[in-house]
């Protein structure tokens, strides 16, 4: 089978900026679910990145992947004081 990569970018309030073949379901302040359209057979691994633009942004702002597997990954977001909150992110995952 073929590798597949999808890639995005999501603003805070769950809508997409950029990318194709998934979709996004913001859940809870911070925890937004991308759903893999369609699923991968197999998920070999992937990436978060929050999106904070200014000078303002601390590197401890960041995102956790809670869970990734072949139909989706759930993407929390935080501030620096390791609270949720939303924020934009960027994401890579890649599987086949």
């Amino acid at each position: 089978m073929a590798n597949r990569t999808i890639a995005g970018t999501v603003r805070k309030d769950g809508t997409i900026i950029s990318g194709a073949e998934f979709s996004v379901e913001k859940t809870n302040r911070g925890e937004y679910v991308v759903s893999f359209r369609p699923a991968f057979s197999n998920v070999h691994g992937g990436s978060a990145t929050q999106i904070y633009e200014g000078k303002d942004g601390s590197t401890l702002d960041n995102v956790v992947l809670r869970v990734l597997n072949v139909n989706n990954a759930i993407v929390a977001t935080g501030g620096h004081k390791g609270d949720l909150n939303d924020r934009d992110f960027t994401f890579v995952f890649n599987g086949s």
